[in-house]
């Protein structure tokens, strides 16, 4: 974690350059609403010059973890606020199996990291959108496009949520993506999201 931190401070030091837009600055779904006339950004307490690649990271790790569970599990007034339906959140990533070896220093984790068919669609076309125009707007290398993203993903990993505030489940399921993100040459980990299982209900006999 240490070097992953001072990685992400070198790389946005404030005498970095990145491209910027003039945005809404938190392009999340309270952020999101529909009118007669289409799509309307509110909440522009984050409006103004924002750099494209960190708008970028903040989607991608906003429809990994942030808005399907992080924000409602430990940030429920936000929902609860701006949102008419504001349902507990059902697509939990868990730790399937977690084994560590002393002798090794190693921690071998199993996780499953499920999201809903409307998130996983768009995870998909943002990921789509980011090798192609959207990418080339953010200034990001072809073909490095995620690993280009890797400062302000960790910055969003670990600043988003205080790691503090965790359980040491949710905690071990923060870092893993962590410890993914070093390895965004091969994003398929990053980015792999399992089908939500179906739901199931009861029914008593009177």
């Amino acid at each position: 974690m240490p070097a992953a931190i001072d990685d992400a401070r070198a790389a946005l030091h404030p005498d970095s350059r990145w491209t910027t837009a003039i945005t809404q600055g938190d392009p999340t779904e309270p952020n999101i609403a529909t009118s007669a006339s289409g799509a309307c950004r509110l909440d522009f307490e984050y409006a103004g010059r924002n750099t494209l690649p960190g708008e970028i990271a903040n989607l991608l790790w906003y429809l990994l973890a942030l808005g399907g569970w992080l924000v409602p599990t430990y940030q429920s007034d936000i929902y609860t606020r701006t949102l008419p339906m504001h349902l507990p959140p059902t697509a939990i990533p868990a730790v399937e199996h977690a084994e560590r070896s002393n002798r090794h220093h190693r921690l071998d984790l199993h996780c499953s990291w499920p999201a809903g068919p409307g998130r996983h669609t768009a995870l998909t076309r943002l990921l789509d959108r980011l090798t192609t125009d959207l990418g080339d707007a953010a200034g990001l290398p072809r073909g490095q496009q995620l690993e280009a993203l890797r400062p302000f993903l960790i910055a969003w990993i670990l600043g988003a949520i205080p790691p503090r505030h965790l359980t040491v489940t949710d905690l071990l399921l923060v870092l893993a993506k962590l410890a993914e993100a070093q390895h965004l040459h091969n994003h398929a980990q990053f980015t792999r999201t399992d089908p939500l299982p179906a739901l199931t209900t009861s029914l008593e006999r009177p």
